[in-house]
This record gives C-alpha cells, structure tokens and sequence, in this order.
C-alpha cells in the first residue's frame, strides 16, 4: 500500500527546498529539527511560524500547485479505497465459498474463463448480469464473490447486485492473481489445476 505521510513529508519537503534552495531554507531545517525534537519547543515554532507566512506569501504559485496536488493525491488514495472496499484476501474468500456456499460470478472474457477459473464460478456478461440474477433469487441471502479483470467492472456489478437486493456482495483483492500466488485451485474446462 501507499505510504500516505512519507509522500506528503516528502512533497512538502521537495517545495520548500526547490522554492528557494537549500541554503534559503536553512530554519525550516532547523525548525523540522528542533520540533521532531522537542515538540514542546514553541519558540522555534513561534519563529518558524514568523517566517512561513511571508514564505507562502512570496511563494503563492509553489503554495497552489502543493495544494493542488496534495488534493489530486488525496483523491487518489480515497478513489483507490473506495474500490477497494468489500475486497477480500483468497482466503477469506475461500472460507466464504466452503462455509457460507458463496456464489462465485466471473466477468471476465470466455477465453480467460476457459484458461482459468474458481471452480463453481459462472462466467457471466456484465451486460446480461440483471437477467442471470432474476433465475438465483434464493442465493440473495448467500455471499456473492465478483471475479474481474478491471476494477471497474467489479464496481459496477456491484451497484447492479446491490440494486437487486444481494447485500453481502465482495471481490477478491488483487482479483484472479492474488488467487493464484496463494496457489488456491482454478479449474480449466472441467479439469483441475
């Protein structure tokens, strides 16, 4: 995953010192310093306080284009996660199939179905997803397991499971792969692998 204060520390590091060098940002150093320090130290952050300010001031494009991309960042790490979520890790998905009897629907192509897929799994189109889901009505109170290759195919036949009554809807975090680096079984055309 993302180390999300590394990079903020490091873009605000990377704008002060490209905003007026090295030897310019000496008591920003100094500042970083003292409060990793001594974080009750307030007169340096009082002096330090001082002098940001003005920096921003004088600096105003530099100080835009941070925020812009601390807010770009941002939305990237809450969109990353927002997709991520109801994803399982292969083995909780394989207590969810062997345990509850989740139902297992795979998106992807027929090619990659036929080439490798969850067994139990029906390959279904993301377009003719609302028709199969009107012949399983009794599987709404099981687990559903999304298999895609995109994320946002996932995404979408979720709202549409969702839409049709189906609450316990997850995907397989890192999808088809992450099954198979944990060396879980995929069956090929009837045949087991």
């Amino acid at each position: 995953m993302h180390s999300t204060k590394g990079l903020v520390l490091g873009l605000f590091v990377m704008w002060a010192f490209c905003s007026q060098g090295f030897h310019a940002n000496k008591s920003l150093c100094f500042f970083w310093a003292s409060v990793y320090n001594d974080p009750l130290n307030f007169k340096v952050f009082l002096s330090a306080m001082n002098k940001f300010w003005p920096f921003i001031e004088r600096h105003w494009f530099l100080t835009t284009l941070f925020v812009v991309m601390l807010i770009i960042f941002l939305w990237y790490e809450h969109h990353i996660k927002q997709r991520e979520r109801g994803a399982v890790t292969p083995q909780i998905a394989v207590n969810l199939i062997n345990k509850q009897h989740a139902s297992i629907i795979d998106l992807r192509s027929e090619d990659a179905f036929k080439a490798g897929h969850i067994v139990r799994s029906q390959r279904v189109d993301l377009k003719a997803l609302s028709a199969y889901l009107n012949k399983i009505p009794k599987a709404k109170k099981k687990p559903v397991i999304v298999v895609a290759d995109v994320l946002s195919q996932v995404a979408s036949a979720k709202k549409i499971l969702a839409k049709a009554g189906f609450d316990d809807v997850v995907s397989i975090r890192g999808g088809l792969k992450a099954w198979k680096d944990a060396g879980l079984p995929l069956e090929k055309e009837g045949v087991r692998s």
